[in-house]
């Protein structure tokens, strides 16, 4: 049963797509996506994040 078995279900996100559901084992190695929450986000640009290093003078 399940109750029985090392399984655990986790959100994965981020800025450019949105939340997904992942199925992995304890180790959270190979994990299985369960779910397409917006299928149509691939058809268009969307932001970034990108880490910038900047100093004032």
């Amino acid at each position: 049963m399940a109750d029985d078995a090392d399984v655990f279900v986790y959100r994965a996100k981020a800025r450019d797509h949105s939340p997904n559901y992942f199925v992995a084992g304890p180790d959270l190695s190979a994990p299985l996506q369960v779910t397409q929450t917006n299928a149509l986000q691939d058809d268009f640009a969307w932001t970034r994040s990108q880490l910038v290093e900047f100093e004032s003078e």
